[in-house]
């Protein structure tokens, strides 16, 4: 994936290209002049993958992210939504890269921390795997993955919470702000293991580039902390004079079994990241919340 001169521009398939994530990194692997080919749900409408083959011809890479978001509340359509959304698109991928004649270099897979239980602080080589509809999410998205063929480089990032200014939680935990109050859920002691927008994409640039870097990577920041100490945070940097607290019998009363999104978390590390010398630019929730305070603020501002 390294030319002899450095990095060279690669033509990139992405899928999931309109969620948060993948707005964010089409423009930035566009800024660093690779061309992106972005798989909508129609690529994926077909159980033949002979369409789908041929969009991701001539690409070096192929980032997988597509998924139904797990916020809201938890019917079983939703989770069937929630599930199938993943495995069908990962399955229907994995299928058409191997069929290639001229397949990608590297496929990489997304993931998420919810594969690891409560207890305990988990690197990549974490034995341990939790109980629960979001942990069999995760083992049997990963486990489509892991069908590419062996002769293509893959990459499992499981993601921590991703803080950005326009799209994921953030955005909607600081609204209360307005009223000058923050929300705790359930009793704030939850593990938060969180990782900046910006540092992600930096996280997918390396391995992206790094010919050596395969296997499971934790996305998170070092800076593992509970979902009071977030909360903490954006007291100190907005001012808020009260606090709600919304208890645990009452989010499992209106999100069902999805009330765990809120009220459960992870300790995770990124070893693979700090093994490799990752140089986060957001390392500390102190400095990653004041960044996305005022992007969020900029961006109310202008509206």
């Amino acid at each position: 994936m390294l030319s002899e001169g450095g990095k060279r521009d690669m033509k990139i398939a992405v899928s999931g290209i309109t969620g948060f994530v993948g707005t964010h990194l089409k423009a930035f692997l566009e800024g660093m002049g690779n061309k992106v080919i972005g798989l909508s749900r129609g690529d994926f409408a077909s159980d033949s993958t002979e369409a789908l083959e041929e969009k991701l011809k001539g690409c070096n890479a192929v980032i997988n992210l597509a998924g139904s978001p797990i916020s809201g509340r938890w019917t079983h359509r939703k989770k069937d939504a929630i599930l199938n959304s993943r495995i069908r698109t990962t399955r229907l991928l994995v299928t058409a890269v191997n069929r290639m004649a001229y397949p990608p270099d590297l496929f990489i897979s997304a993931s998420a921390i919810g594969i690891y239980p409560q207890e305990g602080c988990h690197m990549e080589d974490s034995e341990m795997v939790a109980e629960g509809f979001l942990a069999e999410v995760c083992m049997r998205w990963e486990a489509e993955a892991k069908k590419i063929n062996p002769d293509i480089r893959l990459a499992i990032l499981r993601f921590g919470l991703i803080l950005g200014a326009d799209g994921g939680i953030f955005p909607r935990i600081i609204k209360p702000t307005r009223f000058g109050v923050s929300m705790r859920f359930g009793n704030g002691m939850q593990p938060f293991s969180w990782i900046h927008i910006d540092d992600l994409l930096e996280i997918i640039a390396l391995i992206l580039y790094d010919p050596k870097l395969s296997g499971i990577f934790n996305c998170v920041a070092p800076d593992t902390l509970t979902w009071e100490d977030l909360m903490s945070e954006i007291d100190m940097h907005y001012e808020t004079f009260g606090r709600l607290h919304i208890p645990e019998w009452l989010l499992k009363l209106f999100f069902l079994e999805g009330y765990t999104v809120l009220t459960h978390g992870q300790q995770v590390l990124p070893g693979r990241l700090m093994k490799e010398k990752f140089p986060y630019r957001y390392p500390e929730l102190k400095n990653a919340v004041a960044d996305l305070a005022l992007k969020y603020d900029k961006k109310k501002n202008r509206q």
